[in-house]
């Protein structure tokens, strides 16, 4: 014989249909009550989400559910629970609504419930709350205005809950006379013309019409394009710029064109593809400038610069002197 046909076997232990009934019921109930051990925090939030969607639906933060899970003995970061929210919403969205409706179904019955009190009660606690909220201001308006509150509402002052204060010397006011002219009934004049003059026996003050200052003209200034400006000699060995998609091909082809952003200073091709700053020369006066960033870009894009409009407060900015920083 083999040996699994001369392996022993125990007694089989069977149940009752009592048992069995008895062990149906046990199970139904650690569906209700039994708490799982050792659950992870996912795991425990998940447990949580119908209640954190009624929460999140009125509109609290993210943060807010993190310290309450905190509480719960749940340590998360919002990050976290936002990420975990989620995921977790698509997997339990019938649970969660299901929870909302109680919650709104609930709603509804506190509010069935408040309808049947007193309204006395209410307009009493609504009068408590509005003499404490005039009890309050009253300070604030006595400081702000000079005005105590029973001046303003018609109340009786013994009505209004001030505390005392040291009243405070207030300057006398100027007499506001010289403000006012006091009018006799004006009669309207008809002239010939159809035209109507009024008389009065006081007449009013006329101010005299601001007058605007005299603008200057400006002054001829001689423009840039009477400069005489000559390109000095290029840096040997400089590769020359690559041709560019938007740049007007005139530009690529033999031939002199003025400098875009220098008025006055006529370019060969060589120089006006080179890499590099351009040294020029003005004849008249014998000084040496050097091509400015700003003024090699508008070179290499070969556009002419918009020149600024001034402003009505230009003229209230104090100009920079760069040579400091030199």
């Amino acid at each position: 014989m083999s040996a699994a046909q001369t392996k022993k076997t125990g007694v089989w232990q069977r149940l009752g249909g009592e048992e069995v009934s008895i062990g149906s019921e046990i199970m139904k109930a650690a569906t209700l009550y039994l708490v799982p051990q050792d659950m992870t925090q996912r795991q425990a939030m998940a447990t949580y989400m119908p209640e954190l969607y009624v929460l999140r639906n009125k509109g609290c933060s993210f943060a807010q559910l993190a310290s309450l899970l905190v509480e719960c003995g749940v340590n998360l970061q919002p990050s976290t629970v936002r990420i975990y929210y989620g995921e977790m919403l698509a997997d339990r969205l019938d649970e969660c609504q299901q929870r909302m409706n109680e919650q709104i179904l609930l709603m509804a019955e506190v509010r069935k419930a408040t309808v049947a009190v007193d309204p006395s009660i209410v307009s009493e606690k609504l009068a408590e709350i509005n003499d404490r909220q005039r009890a309050f201001a009253a300070g604030k308006i006595e400081r702000l205005f000079g005005v105590q509150e029973h001046q303003i509402t018609g109340l009786p002052q013994a009505a209004v809950h001030e505390p005392t204060k040291p009243e405070r010397a207030t300057p006398n006011p100027k007499p506001l006379s010289h403000l006012f002219i006091e009018d006799e009934p004006v009669v309207p004049n008809l002239t010939a013309g159809g035209q109507s003059t009024i008389e009065t026996n006081h007449p009013l003050p006329v101010e005299p019409a601001p007058q605007k200052p005299p603008v200057a003209s400006p002054s001829p200034q001689t423009p840039d394009q009477t400069r005489n400006l000559r390109c000095m000699a290029l840096q040997p060995g400089v590769k020359p710029l690559p041709q560019k998609p938007h740049v007007p091909a005139e530009v690529y082809s033999p031939g002199d064109l003025e400098h875009p952003a220098i008025p006055g200073l006529i370019l060969n091709l060589q120089q006006r593809l080179s890499r590099l700053s351009l040294h020029y020369l003005e004849t008249d006066t014998g000084e040496t400038h050097v091509e400015s960033l700003h003024e090699l870009r508008f070179r290499i894009f070969w556009k002419k610069p918009i020149p600024m409009t001034p402003s009505s407060s230009s003229d209230s900015f104090v100009k920079m002197d760069m040579s400091l920083f030199a």
